[in-house]
């Protein structure tokens, strides 16, 4: 491989025949350089601290859909997309875009048989000429209608922080309106580049919400020792009111609750509901947890034990998405979920000496990321 450009123009059979001296190809090389290489790596240069200047105080899906507006602005497209891969469901969703209208996309794509899904799963571009003729790109109504008719997906890799969290893995997709374009390698390194200093900009985010966290563990810790110092009791009560304040500063939270669980395990009443305007469970009220299908299923879950029959282990959490639909959660929450737009409800069990006594549920307001690792933890 040439080390340098002036080799490189040496060594090109285009050039060849052309006897140009050795000055004259001296001149060439520098005109090159300066006047196009220079050019193009200072706009590439720009473009990555643009990138790397979004907030990390951003929500995710802001952070996302800001650098997909930059990726387009700097690469001259006219659309942007970021997917990314969902564990849970095994699927790509749509987590922020530039020019697309968010709730007219498909939320939900396949890993299999998708442009996205390819791009995930090598960690490799591809480029897509003409995207009306392209089998693997499926929802051609939203592009007919902005006129894109070409585009190019680069892989997205968000490092994990803790040891029970997985790489977030996704694609950065680019659009133009230009049908049968031309990509060549150089714009889609400037792509994949700017796509990596995007999930920089994520791990600064997540660094930063961890170091919040860890304060307000400490400010938490730190109320419950003074009240114990002051001889005064302090009842689940107080301690969920102290984490309620603590918590709702920096997690998107738009409803908890605490509830106290029968030594029995067999009932379940609610202590506390915040804010207190409208619950779906009377305050107070006793009432059988195998009638809500989401807390019964904190008792216990079955895994396979070392005898080949079944062992019985309590869960740790439990997390339900979309809870207006989903199985575990019942007529009371779906109708609740429905009526104040919750995304996702996360409850946590509280055990003393391995028993069942409290649990506590979080509910998201629609439009918030679910809840990861360490907002759980």
């Amino acid at each position: 491989m040439p080390e340098n450009l002036l080799q490189f123009l040496y060594e090109h059979d285009l050039l060849a025949h052309c006897s140009l001296s050795r000055e004259e190809m001296a001149r060439l090389s520098s005109q090159i350089e300066e006047r196009f290489l220079a050019d193009y790596f200072g706009r590439m240069v720009r473009a990555i601290e643009d990138v790397m200047n979004i907030s990390p105080a951003l929500e995710w899906r802001e952070i996302l859909e800001a650098g997909a507006l930059h990726i387009v602005q700097a690469l001259g497209g006219d659309a942007g997309s970021i997917r990314l891969y969902d564990p849970s469901t095994g699927a790509l969703v749509s987590f922020g875009s530039y020019q697309f209208r968010e709730e007219s996309r498909i939320r939900s794509i396949p890993v299999e048989n998708s442009i996205a899904g390819r791009v995930m799963r090598s960690g490799r571009s591809h480029v897509v000429p003409d995207i009306l003729t392209e089998p693997l790109y499926r929802d051609k109504s939203q592009v007919e209608r902005l006129g894109l008719r070409s585009m190019m997906a680069v892989p997205l890799k968000i490092p994990r922080f803790l040891e029970t969290e997985q790489e977030i893995l996704g694609a950065v997709q680019i659009y133009y309106r230009e049908k049968d374009r031309r990509f060549d390698p150089l714009e889609i390194t400037y792509a994949e580049v700017l796509a990596r200093r995007i999930s920089h900009v994520v791990a600064r985010k997540r660094i930063m919400d961890l170091y919040q966290l860890n304060v307000r563990k400490e400010k938490l810790v730190e109320k419950i020792f003074l009240k114990l110092s002051n001889r005064e009791g302090i009842k689940m009560q107080d301690l969920f009111g102290l984490m309620v304040s603590e918590l709702t500063e920096i997690l998107a939270v738009s409803s908890c609750a605490l509830f106290s669980v029968s030594r029995d395990g067999g009932n379940a009443w609610l202590e506390i509901f915040h804010p207190v305007t409208e619950t779906f469970i009377e305050d107070g009220h006793t009432f059988e947890l195998a009638a809500h299908p989401y807390m019964a299923a904190l008792l216990e879950r079955k895994e396979a034990g070392t005898g080949g029959g079944e062992k019985r282990v309590p869960a740790s959490h439990i997390l339900i998405r979309d809870p207006e639909c989903h199985a575990l959660s019942g007529p009371a929450l779906s109708a609740y979920s429905a009526r104040h737009g919750v995304q996702t409800v996360l409850l946590v069990p509280l055990h003393a000496r391995g028993v069942l006594s409290h649990f506590m549920m979080f509910c998201s307001p629609e439009g918030y990321s679910e809840f990861n690792e360490w907002e759980i933890e």
